[in-house]
């Protein structure tokens, strides 16, 4: 298991290079993204919940983290999956005069919520002895979170993998997707027992698992086209066979013509992002939640009437207050169906290109809470 060091000028550098990278700054945006128009004739309402955000503040030893993945794992609780985070260093409290000074990064870590209502509900966040990264680097890879789902008392995680590139603009490289398996998820989650399952190489889609739902006696997944221009793909596998951690051959999703088949893929949004969430509605659509525009974006949703589509084009739902502040990134845009209350949970992220706001800053790099009405 690596160590992971107190946060450095450089490694904020390439933090936030990485979350650039993540929005896509830099692609060109679809005319579908440039008229937000058409596929929602009334967009739902939706305003800031500021009460819910506490939920990311029960800990002081846990400063932020971005990604905020869930997964429902039982009645009463559900488990928060995060990228690059800000944690206390072993033995240490950091002052909240400090900011994130004091602070260690690692790669991921995660939260135990137990009970559905964010606002009254307790937060436990887990990291490894170190501090170090929830999911274990292996060698020099770490990982970054990408969606779950729990079946039949079995977890299944999806992740991509990254690894240093000292030629790549970046300084990293993505190396591929995962799937980690636990299957007795009924404990701390820092017993858990992550078991890797075969995962087929479906290039052009790099990343497997932003997006997971079941419907209709199937898994179905999302991925994106990485590096290129983010579209996004739909493929599914039986449910029987997610079950049993049979992964190799998913269906994938190839046009109108050929339907599900074996390939080649056919996009079902031409420019995506590298993080959203799709989500089965109760009137049989599906919606797709993501972040519109590049830097400082806002909320935006698309609808479909199957997991493969078509989808509509983007509508704005949602201007984040932050927006107008100087040097800011909004993104990582993620659904939470299973958190209770009215409407349709949100999360979003909030952080600065200056290193100096991030690090003293501690209102930003928590997740925050939108709520959608329809």
């Amino acid at each position: 298991m690596l160590r992971s060091s107190r946060v450095s000028p450089h490694w904020l550098l390439v933090l936030v290079l990485v979350l650039l990278w993540a929005c896509g700054v830099g692609e060109s945006v679809s005319p579908l993204s440039r008229r937000p128009q058409g596929a929602v004739r009334q967009p739902p309402r939706a305003s800031r919940w500021p009460e819910a955000d506490a939920l990311f503040r029960r800990d002081p030893s846990w400063l932020g983290g971005d990604a905020a993945v869930s997964v429902r794992l039982d009645a009463e609780r559900v488990l928060w999956l995060f990228g690059d985070s800000f944690v206390a260093a072993a033995g240490e409290q950091v002052a909240s005069r400090s900011g994130r000074r004091g602070a260690v990064m690692v790669r991921n870590s995660a939260g135990l919520q137990r009970g559905m209502d964010p606002t009254t509900a307790s937060m436990r966040f887990v990291v490894r002895d170190g501090p170090a990264s929830f999911i274990p680097e292996r060698g020099r890879r770490w990982y970054w979170p990408q969606q779950g789902i729990m079946l039949d008392g079995a977890l299944t995680l999806f992740t991509y993998r990254l690894e240093p590139a000292p030629e790549a603009p970046l300084g990293f490289r993505y190396d591929g997707w995962e799937a980690l398996r636990v299957d007795d998820p009924s404990g701390e989650p820092e017993r858990w027992a992550l078991r890797r399952l075969r995962v087929p190489d479906l290039a052009p889609i790099e990343m497997v698992g932003v997006a997971l739902f079941e419907a209709s006696d199937h898994v179905y997944a999302y991925g994106v086209r990485e590096p290129g221009d983010h579209a996004i793909y739909v493929l599914r596998w039986s449910r029987a066979d997610f079950v049993a951690g049979a992964l190799m051959t998913p269906e994938l999703y190839c046009g109108p013509s050929m339907g599900w088949a074996r390939g080649p893929p056919r996009p079902v949004v031409e420019t995506g992002q590298t993080e959203f969430s799709v989500v089965p509605g109760r009137d049989g659509r599906f919606a797709m939640v993501h972040g519109l525009g590049f830097g400082a974006a806002t909320v935006a949703l698309r609808t479909a009437p199957s997991p493969e589509g078509p989808f509509g084009e983007a509508v704005e739902v949602f201007t984040p207050p932050e927006r107008g502040r100087r040097s800011m990134l909004i993104y990582g845009v993620r659904a939470h169906p299973e958190q209770g209350g009215e409407g349709l949970l949100l999360t979003y992220n909030a952080n600065s290109l200056d290193v100096a706001t991030l690090l003293e800053d501690l209102d930003l790099y928590y997740p925050r809470f939108v709520r959608l009405w329809p």
